[in-house]
């Protein structure tokens, strides 16, 4: 959870009591203005009976993951919604009660790890909107074949996912680390990496630290 930015939202929500769609809109702009693009705020309509019916309303949204379309049912990857999204959003809308999660997971073409907060209007009855902020804490596009690696190249980002140095791994793989270097550019080339750290990430993302891929034991 992120306790800055949540904390805030929480403490004007309870503080505010937002009633009715108007006043969560409201709220969520205020909000916007006072968080910027530091997360973001999707206004949920949750007045249909079933969650793929459900009207979303983006506020701001520094990330995007396909939510500008206008309703939930249109969004390409149900089976995300339907773990991630869809039983929350019931159990808020007729709760009332706050919540707060974290998800990780795949979704269209990216592994994703955030927080979320979700917060309902405070009307008798069932919830009409929910405001879900969500704050990033990581985006990974998925490789749909980490195969366009050679299996050197694997290897070399095995043993610097397990904290090798350059000149570790050449020692480990019987190369020099002029060579291990060359491979690291070719490793962030192949995956789009930024630099040898995000490669790493999109690395252990697919396959985990703990077993090497062609490295005999």
């Amino acid at each position: 959870m992120r306790p800055d930015i949540f904390s805030y939202a929480l403490d004007k929500w309870k503080h505010e009591k937002p009633n009715c769609a108007e006043a969560l809109r409201k709220f969520a702009n205020d909000l916007k203005n006072a968080l910027g693009s530091t997360c973001n705020l999707v206004l949920y309509d949750v007045t249909f009976d079933l969650p793929p019916d459900y009207r979303i309303e983006v506020i701001t949204e520094n990330i995007c993951l396909g939510r500008e379309l206008p309703v939930l049912g249109l969004y390409p990857d149900q089976e995300f919604l339907s773990r991630n999204i869809y039983p929350y959003l019931l159990e808020v809308k007729h709760s009332k009660k706050f919540r707060v999660d974290a998800i990780r997971g795949r979704v269209l073409d990216n592994y994703i790890v955030y927080d979320r907060l979700l917060l309902p209007t405070c009307s008798t009855g069932a919830a009409e909107r929910i405001l879900s902020l969500t704050c990033m804490r990581l985006l990974l596009p998925t490789v749909a074949d980490l195969k366009r690696l050679t299996q050197r190249q694997q290897d070399i980002l095995f043993l610097v996912s397990q904290g090798q140095s350059s000149k570790e791994c050449a020692v480990e793989l019987g190369l020099s680390p002029r060579t291990v270097e060359h491979q690291l550019l070719a490793i962030r080339s192949k995956l789009g990496a930024k630099n040898v750290a995000h490669a790493v990430s999109i690395f252990v993302s697919h396959h985990g630290s703990s077993t090497p891929l062609g490295i005999s034991t």
